[in-house]
């Protein structure tokens, strides 16, 4: 069973040119805007989204930028959370405006690029303390946080590997996902196979800054062409000729399978599996 969030929202805020990231003194920008792709379980197809910063909005005592969706599975435009930095840039937060799962409005801790390898984060994207309802429902063992698996700066950014852990040691580790400071995640903004209550996954084309590219995701993997805010599926004639009729598309381990006569092809049109 995919094992997806059942927080609508979860959030990484990379603040506009305004907020100042650095790594060794070096100024990095933050992305205002992601472009992506929203895989339907139900509908067994690709849709574009859309996430983007705007106004500021004050929650107590601190200001956050609101973040919109528009697009995707749920095909309408939507205020989806706030969010903002530690005054370093080192730490995101975001403010969840949806009750959902015994996970209550509040602030919580997004990434935090202070942490060393070997670390636990405790209460990244959740209050382990509000997710007891998630556990029980889902099915997953209790968990005790994030480890820090690897962290490291390439092209003045840091990047760090981090999975949802467990007491149990004998337990694999879960949600494996990849930070990038000012950018986001493979997932728009959230841990690996993020979507909206098992239904939907959501991947990154791009991320960006006043309509300018700041970083690129490899998305070949879902047979998808990635221009940034535009795309398409790979497909070819022997793919054509198999969807004129009875046949059903679906993702497996990442890759695009086609379903067709009881037979299975791959996106080129090329038989993997004959039943």
């Amino acid at each position: 069973m995919k094992k997806s969030f059942l927080i609508l929202v979860g959030l990484l805020c990379m603040l506009d040119a305004h907020t100042k990231e650095t790594v060794g003194g070096t100024v990095v920008l933050c992305a205002d805007k992601w472009y992506g792709v929203e895989y339907d379980y139900m509908d067994e197809e690709f849709s574009g989204v859309t996430y983007y910063l705007d106004k500021d909005t004050v929650i107590g005592d601190n200001t956050y930028r609101t973040l919109w969706r528009t697009q995707g599975y749920l095909i309408r435009t939507m205020c989806v959370g706030a969010l903002r930095q530690s005054e370093d840039g080192m730490k995101v937060y975001y403010y969840n405006f949806f009750a959902s799962c015994g996970v209550p409005k509040q602030e919580f801790l997004l990434y935090d690029f202070t942490a060393s390898i070997g670390d636990t984060i405790r209460d990244a994207y959740f209050f382990l303390e509000d997710m007891r309802l998630y556990t029980d429902f889902m099915g997953e063992p209790e968990s005790i946080g994030w480890l820090v698996t690897d962290k490291y700066v390439r092209d003045g950014r840091i990047h760090m590997i981090v999975e949802r852990c467990y007491s149990d040691k004998n337990i694999t580790p879960r949600y494996r996902t990849h930070w990038i400071q000012g950018i986001g995640t493979a997932n728009v903004l959230w841990p690996v196979d993020y979507g909206i209550a098992g239904v939907t996954t959501l991947y990154t084309l791009c991320a960006t800054q006043a309509d300018n590219q700041l970083y690129s995701f490899d998305v070949s993997h879902l047979n998808i062409v990635n221009n940034c805010s535009e795309w398409h599926l790979v497909t070819t004639d022997a793919e054509d000729a198999l969807t004129a009729k009875n046949y059903s598309k679906f993702l497996r381990d990442g890759q695009l399978l086609i379903n067709h006569n009881a037979n299975t092809y791959n996106a080129n049109g090329v038989l993997i599996h004959n039943f």
